[in-house]
């Protein structure tokens, strides 16, 4: 079971792409593991990791077929930097709270929403979230320091206006915001209805492949590249000129048949 005891020197393990369905208790003692990659395997249950506790950064445990997470898992590994578990059947967000994180990636699984429990005083600079079932976005409100937000196709149809313009308020330093892909006909159609804030740091929006047919009201959010390719886009008068800091607009395949002054 002590797999790798005598290799005491041992800081970065990768065993991806094997057909490894059990890691056993104290598999790991006596090494001091800083990178542990155990993707694209068949797991089921992740292995107990206590004896890196201490010096674990980076987990990967992407591309197996973990189905849950205890609630208290990650509590004793405090050194993480790096989380990746694309591509399993999660279906809810892992437990992170008070956690100082560089990147969390968790795309591609079944997760229906997020706890505030589990984020609460999370900070993080890139959460991708892509290809899950959300549909309410509050509680990303709660982290910090987010910088790269990736929600592609997740079913954001119904989340207000509002919720939105709160989450560009609350994460002053988001610098991309990916929306590929949610289903949604409207996004920021008529601008907040009391603007009391004016971001300074540049912003790239990806709107691509939704039901939009009309620009986004964007003032106020200093955004520099727009993508609204595989819409039904239709340019209407006063809309453009609002975007003064717009830099890369993109609105491949739209129903636009005339193009004006703008």
């Amino acid at each position: 079971p002590y797999a790798f005891s005598n290799f005491t020197q041992l800081t970065k393990l990768t065993v991806n792409y094997g057909k490894i369905n059990v890691v056993a208790d104290n598999a790991f003692m006596n090494t001091t593991i800083e990178w542990l990659s155990l993707s694209h395997n068949d797991i089921e249950q992740l292995p107990s990791l206590t004896d890196i506790s201490a010096t674990l950064k980076n987990f990967y445990f992407s591309g197996n077929k973990i189905a849950s997470i205890p609630e208290s898992y990650f509590t004793e590994l405090k050194q993480l930097n790096i989380i990746q578990l694309f591509r399993n059947q999660l279906t809810h967000f892992p437990n992170l709270r008070g956690f100082d994180l560089y990147s969390i990636e968790i795309w591609e699984n079944r997760i229906s929403h997020l706890e505030d429990s589990h984020i609460e005083n999370l900070t993080i600079r890139i959460l991708d979230i892509r290809d899950n079932t959300i549909t309410y976005i509050a509680p990303i409100l709660l982290i910090s320091e987010l910088t790269y937000l990736f929600l592609d196709s997740n079913p954001l149809h119904e989340v207000p206006d509002s919720h939105f313009y709160a989450l560009f308020e609350s994460l002053p330093k988001l610098q991309h915001l990916g929306l590929n892909r949610c289903y949604l006909t409207k996004f920021l159609n008529n601008g907040p209805a009391n603007l009391t804030f004016r971001r300074t740091t540049p912003l790239t929006i990806q709107l691509a492949g939704n039901k939009l047919t009309s620009l986004p009201a964007l003032e106020g959010l200093h955004v520099e590249t727009l993508s609204l390719d595989y819409n039904d886009i239709e340019i209407k008068d006063g809309i453009i000129e609002k975007l003064g800091h717009l830099r890369h607009l993109y609105l491949r395949n739209s129903n636009i048949t005339t193009l004006q002054p703008i």
